[in-house]
């Protein structure tokens, strides 16, 4: 089964909706004494990563694909300001890992646009880009855990309850380290991370499905 093959996401049924809260509460009080308030919910990650530009480049013209290396250049540097500059203007219609990789530099440097914008440029059911499997964000004012749809069994193509745990897990250590955008997944983290039940099992999973894991961040 290949996850981002599903041309449609379905309405996920309030039962699985109970499902998913109860997990969380099972995730939440087994190792951060309830300490996490946010809720659970099916979403759709609005961020959607890659690391660089790799494929339809041959219609740029000189100065663009000048920028475009600069830009990745500038991004593996840390030159986040620069990066933003140089690869903001392949969005929508450049090269589409130059834009996902400008998303990226827009969630590195906080930028308020970013979840807009990642919007415009994912694609959930692309066979060629990697997926957020969880995130957490602010919507209408309401922060939020977000699982993505196409994992539940109603609404996508289902993954198995270690797998929705472990992602539900892996937000959740995300909020008790108040962790950055700068620095998502420092040792602690991944100390912690790697507690959750069936981890090895899940990533596997998750990276076999062609969604993004804490591996593929190192």
């Amino acid at each position: 089964m290949d996850v981002l093959r599903s041309n449609v996401i379905r309405q996920v049924s309030p039962d699985e909706q109970i499902s998913l809260e109860l997990l969380a509460d099972e995730v939440n009080r087994s190792y951060f004494g309830n300490s996490i308030s946010i809720r659970p919910r099916w979403g759709i990650p609005s961020a959607c990563e890659s690391p660089e530009p790799k494929t339809c480049i041959e219609h740029l013209s000189p100065t663009e694909m000048r920028d475009l290396k600069a830009g990745v250049e500038a991004f593996h540097k840390k030159n986040l300001q620069d990066a933003k500059r140089l690869l903001e203007q392949f969005v929508p219609n450049g090269p589409r890992d130059a834009a996902l990789l400008y998303v990226r530099v827009l969630t590195l440097l906080k930028d308020p646009t970013w979840p807009d914008v990642a919007k415009s440029v994912n694609k959930v059911c692309n066979d060629t880009i990697y997926v957020a499997p969880g995130s957490i964000e602010v919507i209408e004012g309401e922060e939020a855990l977000l699982v993505h749809p196409i994992l539940s069994k109603t609404g996508g193509n289902g993954a198995p309850v270690f797998v929705v745990r472990y992602i539900v897990h892996h937000e959740m250590v995300h909020k008790f380290l108040g962790t950055s955008a700068n620095d998502p997944h420092p040792e602690i983290f991944r100390r912690l991370d790697s507690c959750a039940r069936d981890r090895v099992r899940a990533l596997e999973w998750l990276r076999k499905h062609r969604f993004t894991t804490i591996e593929d961040q190192v």
